[in-house]
């Protein structure tokens, strides 16, 4: 008598295959400790508190601005370009704080947004309805004379500011193997008075990473059950 291995060995290196697709995988992560993660900087009109590095407590901040200048003020800060290895569903996490110019409940005159570019072309805005934590908690006043009127942003003050950071979590969808994408954060003011708190736009940390899809986890199942069947329960004579 002899175990038939032929297809139980076939269905173990499938299952090996299945169980690294169906693993989250992190394809970019910063804490911004070491450095600046390779994020650059586009302020259109320089104004007083532009995106910038701060080593001392590795983390990315804006300021906004303070005098009137007669100008909106836009700053916007750019991931490095990530490759996207296969099609799973990408989730991008980072934690931050914000504290932007808001006068009562609806008038809003600043705020940040996040968007995301995918090879290399123009950047659109990330939904509030893509955010799994944490999303926009507001629209900027359709008056205000910054970059974001009338858009959904991060506005006024999170409630967590003063005891640290907060996480928010964004599915961005699927891509085709080979894309690179890149996450913007952009911080649109009016001309005149910084947030409340200073840094107005705080980040933390950045991480990409991909997430299983529901039919490759269901697809492993049926592999693991075909397995088990063929283990115990299949020989015949040779």
């Amino acid at each position: 008598m002899k175990v038939c291995t032929a297809v139980t060995v076939t269905l173990i290196v499938a299952l090996m295959s299945l169980l690294t697709e169906t693993q989250a995988q992190t394809l970019f992560s910063t804490d911004f400790n070491a450095g600046d993660g390779g994020f650059t900087v586009n302020t259109p009109a320089p104004y007083d508190g532009p995106w910038t590095y701060r080593a001392l407590t590795g983390s990315w901040g804006q300021d906004g601005q303070s005098a009137e200048n007669r100008q909106p003020n836009t700053s916007i800060l750019n991931s490095p370009a990530v490759v996207i290895p296969g099609t799973n569903s990408v989730t991008l996490s980072f934690d931050h704080r914000y504290s932007f110019e808001a006068a009562g409940a609806a008038n809003h005159w600043d705020g940040g947004q996040v968007g995301i570019s995918v090879n290399g072309g123009p950047y659109s805005v990330v939904p509030n309805s893509a955010f799994l934590q944490f999303g926009y908690n507001g629209s900027v006043l359709a008056g205000s004379a910054s970059v974001l009127a009338g858009q959904e942003a991060f506005v006024e003050t999170n409630n967590d500011y003063n005891s640290g950071f907060s996480t928010s979590i964004a599915d961005l969808g699927s891509f085709n193997p080979g894309d690179t994408i890149s996450v913007q954060f952009m911080v649109g003011n009016d001309t005149n008075t910084n947030g409340p708190n200073i840094p107005n736009w705080e980040i933390d940390s950045f991480t990409l990473s991909t997430v299983p899809e529901p039919s490759s986890i269901a697809l492993v199942m049926t592999v693991l059950g075909f397995s088990a069947i063929g283990l115990t329960g299949r020989r015949r004579q040779v």
